[in-house]
C-alpha cells in the first residue's frame, strides 16, 4: 500500500474527526478499524480520482448522506454540496452536525431520490443508545418503525452536478433512472455503492450504454492495498477525448 496515501488518509482522518466530532467520526455501527479504513479509503480514493481526471469541483451531490460524514468532507473540496437523507433521524443528526461545523455550502434535503415523484414506505432504523443502522426503501431491515417519505427525481431539481455519490441501500438503480437527464447532460463523475454481483453487472452494462466507463481499481492496488472498497467509480468517456 502506498505509504504516502496511508499517511495522508490518516492525517485527513484525524483532522476531519477533530472537526466533525465523535458523532460523525464513523459511518459504521462498529468502531472496527478495518471498517474505518474501508470508509476513508473509499472516500479519499474518490477524491483522488476526481483530482486525477480533473473533474470540476463545482457541485457535489451526496445521495444517502447518513450522518453527514461524506458531505462534511465534500464541502471542503467542492463549491457547493447537495445532501439527501430521507431517514428523519439521520437527517436531524446531519442538520446538527452541519450547523455545529458552520458549513454554509451544504443544502440538506429531507427527501429521498427516486425514479418519479411519489410517497414511499421507508424502513427506518435507529436506536437512541446505538449508532444509526441501515435504512432502506428496498431492503427489509431491523427497523423499529416504518415511515412514509416523500421522494422526487434528481432531474426535477435542474441541478448541474460535476460529481454524484449514491449510497442508498438497494435503491441505486431507481435513483439513476430519475437522474438520467441530468447524467446525460452534465456527465458527472459517479461513485455508487456496490451491491450484488448480478446488480453490479447490470449497472455496468447500463452505464456503458451512457458512455460511462467503470474505473478498474486493480490499477490502484498500490494505493488501497487489500482494502475492499465499498463503492465503484464511473467516468464518462468524454473525459478521454
Amino acid at each position: 500500500m502506498n505509504k504516502h496515501f496511508i499517511h495522508q488518509t490518516l492525517k485527513n482522518n484525524n483532522k476531519n474527526r477533530s472537526i466533525l466530532g465523535k458523532s460523525v467520526g464513523f459511518d459504521y455501527s462498529s468502531d472496527n478499524w478495518y471498517n474505518e479504513l474501508q470508509n476513508w479509503h473509499t472516500l479519499y480514493l474518490g477524491l483522488y480520482l476526481i483530482d486525477s481526471f480533473r473533474i470540476s469541483k463545482t457541485l457535489a451531490i451526496d445521495v444517502g448522506a447518513y450522518k453527514g460524514f461524506y458531505s462534511s468532507v465534500y464541502c471542503r473540496h467542492f463549491k457547493e454540496v447537495y445532501a439527501f437523507e430521507p431517514n428523519p433521524y439521520s437527517h436531524s443528526i446531519c442538520k446538527l452536525n452541519f450547523k455545529r461545523q458552520g458549513l454554509k455550502n451544504i443544502n440538506l434535503k429531507k427527501v429521498g431520490l427516486w425514479k418519479n415523484k411519489d410517497k414511499l414506505l421507508f424502513n427506518c432504523s435507529h436506536d437512541n443508545m446505538l449508532p444509526l443502522g441501515v435504512s432502506s426503501f428496498i431492503h427489509e431491515v431491523e427497523s423499529i418503525e416504518k415511515a412514509t417519505i416523500d421522494v422526487i427525481t434528481l432531474d426535477s431539481l435542474n441541478l448541474s452536478p460535476s460529481f454524484i455519490k449514491i449510497d442508498a441501500e438497494g435503491s441505486e438503480e431507481f435513483i439513476i433512472e430519475g437522474s438520467l437527464a441530468t447524467i446525460k447532460q452534465y456527465k458527472p463523475f459517479l461513485q455508487i455503492e456496490n451491491d450484488s454481483e448480478k446488480t453490479q453487472k447490470e449497472r455496468d452494462r447500463f452505464l456503458n450504454s451512457l458512455d460511462y466507463q467503470k474505473i478498474d481499481l486493480s490499477y490502484f492496488k498500490h494505493i488501497v492495498g487489500n482494502i475492499n472498497l465499498s463503492d465503484s467509480y464511473y467516468i464518462n468517456t468524454s473525459y478521454f477525448d
